[in-house]
C-alpha cells in the first residue's frame, strides 16, 4: 500500500510484540488512531497510507519503537514550549521535556482541517499520569494550559528571530571550520532517566507508567514470563539468602502485556500508574521422575514431588521394561 502525500509514518514490523505470541493482546496503536487507519488484523499492523493524518498518536503510545518518532519537539523557551500537535505527546515526550527543563506546555486548541481529534481529553490524560509520577518522586510538575491569541503571536516572534543569521564576524569566520566530529553517545530512553530522579527510596509511594504484579498464590513459578518479556522487566534474581526470587523492575515496562499474554494460570497482571510490584520468593526444586531441577512457589509445592510436566503428562506411569 503506497504512502498518502506528506505521510512519513514507516513501520518496524519486527519491533511488534504481536508476531512473538499467537496470544498477544496489544492493540495499543490501532485503538489510539483517531481516523482508524491501522489494522491488527493480520498480526503486525498495517496502515492505510490513504487514511493516515500522520499525526504520530501511534507513535507516543507504542513503547517498542514499531512505528517512526515522532516529529522533534521544539525547543523550550523560558521554560514553556508549544506542541504543534497534542497527539504527539505521550510519556516520553513529557520526560524529555521535563529533563529539557520545561514546566509549562502551552496548546493551542484550533482545529487540524486532517484530523478528527477535536478534544483535550488525550492530552490532559496524560499531563495527569505525569503529574502524578513526578509527586510521587518530589519533582516539580509540568503545567498544562491554553495558548492565547498573544501567546501564538510571542511564539510566531521568537520563532523568526530565532532563525535570523548571525551577523557576527565570528559567526562569518565559524563557516570556514570543521566541525569537531564525537561520537554518538549511547541513547538513553527519556522516561526511565526521568523515572531514576527524585526521591525513589520508598516503594509504598513511587508510581511507575506500567508495573507487573505477580500474584504469589496463583503463581507456579514456570519462567514463562521472564522469558518472553522483552525489556527485562520480569528476571529471575538471587536473594540474599541465596534462594532464587522474581523481580519486578517496572521501569523497563512497555505494558506490552506479553507477560499476563503467556501465563496460563493467570498469575500476572500489568497494572498501570501503580507500584512496584512485589518479588517472589521461589524454592528449589527436583522432580523425582525426570530428575530436572527448577523452582516453585511455596504456595504450589507439589504434594507427589513431580515437576509440573510429569504432573500434567503422567509420563513416569507409563515407563515399563521389557525382558526378552
Amino acid at each position: 500500500m503506497g504512502h498518502r502525500d506528506g505521510a512519513t509514518l514507516q513501520i518496524d514490523g519486527a519491533a511488534c510484540v504481536r508476531p512473538r505470541l499467537l496470544l498477544a493482546s496489544c492493540e495499543a496503536c490501532q485503538t489510539v488512531c483517531p481516523v482508524g487507519a491501522i489494522d491488527l488484523s493480520g498480526g503486525a499492523p498495517n496502515v492505510d497510507y490513504d487514511s493516515c493524518t500522520d499525526c504520530r498518536a501511534c507513535s507516543v503510545i507504542c513503547g517498542e519503537e514499531v512505528f517512526t518518532p515522532p516529529k522533534p519537539l521544539p525547543k523550550a523557551q523560558d521554560q514553556a514550549v508549544f506542541i504543534p500537535c497534542s497527539d504527539a505527546l505521550g510519556l516520553t515526550e513529557l520526560s524529555q521535556l521535563w529533563l529539557d527543563g520545561v514546566r509549562r506546555i502551552l496548546v493551542a486548541t484550533h482545529h487540524c482541517e486532517s484530523c478528527k481529534a477535536t478534544s483535550l481529553a488525550q492530552i490532559e490524560t496524560t499531563v495527569a499520569e505525569f503529574k502524578h509520577l513526578a509527586q510521587s518522586r518530589d519533582l516539580p510538575e509540568i503545567e498544562l494550559a491554553i495558548a492565547s491569541v498573544q501567546d501564538l503571536q510571542d511564539w510566531q516572534k521568537a520563532r523568526l528571530h530565532g532563525d535570523a543569521p548571525d551577523p557576527s564576524r565570528r559567526a562569518f569566520l565559524r563557516r570556514f571550520v570543521a566541525p569537531a566530529v564525537e561520537s554518538d553517545p549511547e541513547p538513553i530512553d527519556p522516561i526511565v532517566s526521568f523515572l531514576g530522579q527524585g526521591q525513589t527510596g520508598d516503594p509504598a509511594k513511587t508510581l511507575y507508567p506500567f508495573s507487573p504484579d505477580i500474584n504469589p498464590e496463583k503463581c507456579i513459578g514456570c519462567d514463562d514470563c521472564i522469558r518472553i518479556c522483552p525489556h527485562d522487566a520480569l528476571t529471575l534474581i538471587k536473594a540474599e539468602n541465596g534462594k532464587s526470587l522474581y523481580h519486578c523492575a517496572p521501569e523497563r515496562c512497555t505494558g506490552c502485556q506479553l507477560c499476563s499474554d503467556v501465563c496460563d494460570v493467570g498469575a500476572i497482571k500489568v497494572k498501570r500508574m501503580k507500584l512496584r510490584g512485589s518479588d517472589i520468593l521461589l524454592t528449589r526444586f527436583q522432580c523425582r521422575a525426570c530428575g530436572v531441577e527448577s523452582h516453585i512457589t511455596d504456595a504450589h509445592s507439589p504434594d507427589d514431588g513431580l515437576c509440573r510436566v510429569c504432573h500434567q503428562t503422567n509420563h513416569h506411569k507409563n515407563l515399563y521394561v521389557v525382558l526378552d
